[in-house]
Formats: structure tokens, sequence, C-alpha cells
């Protein structure tokens, strides 16, 4: 509801709308109306209706909106306000007397946010619903959707990626299985899965989430909770069951390959569960990113060499350090558009303890981090020198990190930002990758 005069609401009309107006009301048979009319605004609101209408008396909703269609699709400029009151006659007009004033402005609120504000507002009218039809009625959406949101599926490159690199640095050293290899792989999305659905949990059961009005693709969580499409206790079954198919397949390769599988994916769980949990809940100690790091970079790929072959070495551990660390980047770039609800939620990450200015420098640290250790694992031929192609990528980081300083303040300009770092990461990764495999290729191929 609008907090505004009549007076300010009247300017606010004239200001905003040059369309005409329409009513709405249901008429005596029960039937909704709709009809558009010509309105004399000024100390009041004069209805100008034919009629046949027979509005005298009737409580209605006088709408304005306006709408701006772009030549290249979609639509921006939207605003509305609605007017509700009753209809007088008063010296033969037909006047509004208005009870209540609500309105959207794009400019003011953005249509997300908008939406997310309105959540409880539907939840409320689907619970009343569904006492009235005696049954519960609930918000759905197709199978293959609610399992691609639920889990996050995209967000499983992050760690299938490093995974198939460990698995190729064993495969150079003439560890071929590809039976092993898929295990492997499986197993590692699955652990990743659980860690999304755990993760939303724990932050709906803290409020972190669901006091954020500003939630983008990237950050802000799923938000099947939320909305109401899976429950809490559902979401817990989820991830408990995905942890316990994940644990399986390493236990697998325990018994396979001996205690260093143990003890790399009991520290691989351990993070992904206290990412969010309490009572370490390293998310809102700073310590997210960090942990992140270590788990998706030297966790991941050295699990994978050592489920491959059966053994310790530095060259996988050293090649995880820059796709670690990009992928903390992408944690902490996600974090950028949640700063403020994160704060109010007392989830303090490392960009909610962080100064708004140093926020790019930040980034920018770790694109340094990242370059120097390629350059580390480059100089010791850990990584093929056809490698050297991630160094095209760079233009591509400085981007983000002057998209960052001049974006960081606005979660909808951060957006464009955060996919841009999750390409920067996918590019680096399939690069490195791809010049594993050209490397066997020609090794053991080719020669």
């Amino acid at each position: 509801m609008l907090n505004m005069r009549f007076e300010d609401i009247i300017k606010y009309i004239k200001e905003n709308f040059k369309e005409k107006p329409s009513i709405h009301f249901v008429d005596e048979d029960g039937f909704p109306v709709a009809y558009a009319v010509d309105v004399d605004i000024s100390h009041e609101i004069r209805i100008k209706a034919p009629n046949y209408l027979n509005i005298k008396d009737k409580e209605i909703n006088l709408v304005f909106n306006h709408i701006t269609e772009i030549p290249t699709g979609g639509y921006t400029d939207r605003r509305y306000i609605v007017i509700r009151g009753k209809i007088q006659d008063i010296e033969g007009n037909l006047v509004l007397k208005p009870t209540k004033y609500y309105n959207w402005d794009e400019k003011q609120l953005p249509f997300v946010s908008y939406c997310e504000k309105n959540v409880n507002r539907a939840k409320e009218y689907l619970e009343k619903l569904s006492k009235l039809k005696g049954k519960p009625i609930k918000p759905k959406i197709g199978g293959f959707w609610l399992v691609f949101k639920t889990l996050r599926l995209p967000f499983l490159i992050a760690s299938i990626l490093p995974a198939l690199i460990g698995i190729m640095i064993a495969i150079n050293e003439g560890y071929i299985d590809l039976t092993y290899a898929f295990l492997i792989v499986i197993g590692v999305a699955l652990i990743h899965a659980a860690l999304n659905v755990a993760n939303d949990y724990h932050d709906h059961i803290t409020g972190a989430d669901v006091i954020n009005l500003t939630p983008t693709p990237f950050s802000g969580g799923s938000r099947v909770i939320q909305h109401g499409l899976v429950e809490p206790s559902t979401s817990f079954k989820i991830f408990s069951s995905l942890y316990v198919a994940g644990i399986s397949i390493g236990l697998y390769f325990t018994l396979l390959r001996g205690v260093w599988i143990l003890i790399l994916m009991s520290i691989g769980v351990f993070i992904s569960y206290f990412y969010s949990a309490k009572p370490l809940r390293f998310s809102e100690k700073g310590l997210g990113e960090i942990m992140v790091g270590i788990g998706f970079g030297p966790i991941i790929t050295l699990g994978s060499y050592v489920a491959m072959t059966g053994k310790l070495s530095l060259i996988p551990l050293l090649v995880s350090i820059p796709i670690g660390t990009l992928i903390a980047l992408i944690l902490y770039v996600n974090e950028i558009p949640d700063r403020e609800w994160d704060i109010k939620a007392g989830k303090l990450t490392l960009v909610a303890r962080m100064k708004k200015e140093n926020i790019a420098k930040g980034y920018l640290l770790g694109i340094i981090v990242t370059y120097l250790s390629y350059l580390l694992c480059l100089l010791i031929e850990a990584l093929p020198i056809i490698s050297i192609v991630v160094l095209a990528f760079l233009p591509l980081a400085i981007k983000i990190y002057k998209g960052i300083k001049s974006g960081y303040h606005d979660p909808y300009s951060m957006v464009p930002i955060c996919a841009a770092h999750i390409n920067f990461y996918t590019y680096f990764a399939l690069a490195v990758l791809l010049s594993l495999l050209l490397n066997f290729i020609i090794v053991n191929l080719m020669l």
C-alpha cells in the first residue's frame, strides 16, 4: 500500500500515466467486468462511464498502467497504480471515494524483487484456497525442472571439471579405466548436489534466503523452499540421500585404492556439509570461500587422481590450485548481490566482511593467485605447454574486475558479471582439461 497523501497520488498519476485507465468490478450476476474509461482528476476522481455499466454505489478498482515494448523483444518501464474505493453519485457525477491504494514501479522496485516481495501473499492465498477446497493446493512445476532447480544442476560443472582434470592427469600417466572414471564423476556430482541442497536447507532455517528479496540466477539459493515447491523436511531427505549415495561410491574406492580415498572424501564431505550447517557454518565466518577452494580444488582433483591410481602425487595437487581458486571466486562473485541480505541475516561471508570499495580488489587478488599458480605448474611441467592458451582468457578476467568495481552496489547489475566469471572458470578449466587430453593423444597415439 502506498504511504502517500491523496494529493501526491494524483500528482504521481498525472506525471506517469498518459494512457486511459480502466475500471474493474463484479456485476450483479457475479461476472468480473473490465472497462476503459475517461477520468477527470483534480481534487477528486470523477469517472466518465456509460450508464449501462451501472457502477453507482459499487466497489471498484481504478487501474492506471504503463508498459514500454522493446523493439528487439521484451518490455521495460513497467508500472501501475490501483485505486480501490466506492462510487458515489455527487451532484450527478460518479465520484470514486478511495479506500486503498497500491502500486508497482519498475524504476523503484525491480520485477524480480517485486515477485519475491509478494511470495508470502501468494502462499497465504494458496493456504486459504486449500481450506476452501478441503485439499492441499501447492505450486507445481514439471518434474525435470524441479530437479533442475533443486539440485542446481548447471553449477555441478564446478565439481565435474576438477574431477575430470584429476582423471586426465592419471590417464596421462597410463592409468586408464573409463568405468572408474565414470564412477568418480558420478560420486563427485552426488556430493556436490548434496552440498547445494544442504546449503539451501540451512540458509532457509537460519533465514538468510528467507529475507533475501533480490535473488539472482547465481545467488539467493534455488528458492524452491521459499516458493513452496519443496518442503524443508523433503529438502533434508534429499541431501541426506545424495550424501549416502556419494559416500557409498567413495567407500567402494576406499576398498579398492586404500585409506587416502577415505581421508580425502571425509574432508570433502565435512567441508560441504559444514559450509552452511551449524555449529561451524564456514560461510558465515568468512571461511566459506577458502573451504570451497580447498574442497573443489585439491580435494576433488587429487581425490579423483588417487581413485584412478591408488597413489598420492604433487602434480594434481599443484594443478588444482588455479582451478580451486577460480571456483572460490565463483562463490565470491555470487556473494556480492547477496551482501546486504547476508549482513542482515548475520551470515558474514568474506564479501560481507569487506569494505565495499575493496570487493573488486579481492577478485583481482584471486586472479593474480590463479595465474601465478598456473605459471608455476607450467614451469615444473605439471601441465603441457599447449595449456598456455589460458592466457588468452586474461582480458575477460580484467573485464569482470572492472564490472565488479562499477556494479557491486546493484544486485541486478551483477548478474552478467556473475555469468561472465562462471564462463571464465569454464573456459580456463576446459582449456586445462583439453590440453591434457591433447597431450595424451600426441604422446601415446601419434608418436
